[in-house]
């Protein structure tokens, strides 16, 4: 929301956008306060000087008036509010940035970590499969050979039988 300032200058409050923020009505209504008590400070202190001119005092004022700007004060105060939003956005962008460094570094480092388990995974299972081959290869000559002496103790069998028989 723009306005004009007590200076005349128009004021503008921007969203922040990483952390909450400052509620923009609640700052501008505040800020409005502040431009009313200035107004109103200043016009007491114009009042007290005129009163302070028409004594008819003869010795020094115990207090001497101020001739600074009555708003300087709050320029100084909305100049530091202004320096420490900078340094805020500025921790907060930096602080964005090493997050998502971080976050960049953690995920290739994941992807790094799923491949190379992959691979591990790959080679297991090869060593796996040779051996199971080389097993079943081995399983296989023995159950040829066991059917070949099945065979050959059969017919020996058969044969003696065959004798038996005819004797």
């Amino acid at each position: 929301m723009a306005k004009q300032s007590m200076t005349g200058r128009p004021s503008r409050f921007t969203t922040v956008r990483l952390r909450a923020g400052y509620d923009r009505m609640e700052v501008d209504g505040f800020l409005l306060e502040v431009e009313g008590e200035i107004k109103r400070l200043g016009k007491e202190n114009s009042g007290l000087r005129r009163q302070l001119e028409a004594s008819p005092s003869t010795s020094e004022p115990a207090v001497e008036p101020v001739g600074a700007d009555p708003l300087e004060e709050p320029r100084s105060v909305l100049a530091q509010a202004e320096r420490e939003h900078a340094e805020f956005l500025d921790a907060a962008y930096t602080e964005r940035e090493r997050i998502i460094d971080e976050a960049s570094r953690t995920a290739t480092e994941m992807i790094e970590n799923a491949e190379q388990l992959r691979k591990d995974t790959i080679k297991a299972l090869k060593q796996q499969k040779k051996h199971l081959v080389h097993t079943n290869e081995a399983l296989q000559a023995f159950e040829r050979g066991h059917r070949s002496d099945m065979k050959a103790f059969m017919r020996d069998g058969l044969k003696e039988l065959g004798v038996a028989e005819g004797s």
